[in-house]
């Protein structure tokens, strides 16, 4: 008798299921906190959470668990013509609402609750990535679906940037943050992202309404930080396994020879590693071990 195959589905066949109670059963055996979300893929760099997917007391706590030490909270006071509009994060269909009369005839509508609060937002940051939980008023959700409800009309802010053109100005940009002494010269990610958003090419493309432009930016400052990240890291491994040699070197420099106070030979010895490594910061821990090589010692012995 021929065997037959069902196409439905086996609801208890499902390995992703079966890994969704793994990975709970690894954070806590870990003593990891885990949050049911990612960070956000165009830039890496936050986490949006909501009502769906945790209460503020148990966002709260994730904050107390990974010793965040600051707790973001803020409102929104509705506006109908500046919260039902273009470009709106939550819309996904972009329009020209110019002369658009059934998102003029909402507006007019909505404009009753102007001035209510509509939205509360609270943050936190753990390891250079903020966290966000967001909750809405009822009738505002109701207003942002009827918005996305309208039919979409062609829209210029939808318009991709051509592939090549694309990949050139990645490259391009990426090459002269990588090159800029400012970008190189922060302290961690978080500070060369802050110095990249300066740039003026970047900041006019982060302030572009079409998100293909903002996505190069993103990219360029995504792919710069790696490759800055990179080379500290070899930097610093190659440094330190030469400090005797770079302390003997510095030891008989004129300027830690004329140096009398120990807190302006630290800062001269920083100096001295910052140039050996082409401009990156010195991190605390190698500095201490480069003031603890023997050379330095001995010279500060000798002047005792």
């Amino acid at each position: 008798m021929p065997t037959t195959t069902s196409n439905q589905p086996d609801p208890g066949g499902s390995k992703v299921d079966e890994l969704a109670a793994e990975v709970l059963e690894l954070a806590h055996s870990r003593n990891l906190v885990l949050i049911r979300a990612l960070p956000d893929r165009e830039s890496g760099f936050a986490v949006y959470l909501g009502d769906e997917d945790m209460s503020p007391s148990e966002f709260s706590d994730i904050a107390a668990a990974v010793s965040a030490k600051l707790l973001y909270f803020e409102t929104h006071s509705f506006n109908a013509e500046n919260d039902l509009r273009i470009g709106r994060r939550r819309i996904p269909n972009l329009r020209d609402d110019s002369g658009d009369r059934e998102l003029g005839a909402l507006r007019q509508e909505a404009s009753a609750y102007n001035g209510l609060s509509c939205e509360a937002t609270l943050g936190f940051a753990a390891n250079g990535v903020m966290h966000y939980w967001t909750t809405v008023t009822a009738w505002y959700a109701q207003y942002i679906d009827r918005l996305n409800s309208l039919q979409p009309s062609e829209n210029p802010l939808i318009q991709r940037m051509p592939a090549a053109q694309e990949r050139d100005m990645v490259a391009r940009l990426t090459k002269e943050l990588v090159q800029s002494p400012e970008f190189r010269s922060a302290a961690n990610a978080a500070q060369r992202r802050r110095v990249a958003r300066t740039q003026s090419e970047i900041a006019i493309l982060l302030g572009d309404p079409r998100y293909e432009y903002q996505q190069v930016a993103f990219t360029a400052i995504q792919r710069a930080n790696e490759a800055v990240s990179a080379e500290v890291d070899a930097t610093y491994r190659a440094l330190e396994a030469g400090l005797d040699s770079l302390a003997t070197e510095f030891a008989n420099t004129t300027i830690f020879k004329s140096t009398v106070s120990a807190r302006a030979r630290r800062e001269h010895a920083r100096d001295f590693l910052v140039e050996k490594a082409g401009g990156y910061p010195v991190p605390g821990r190698l500095l201490e071990l480069f003031l603890d090589t023997a050379p330095l010692q001995r010279s500060k012995t000798n002047r005792n």
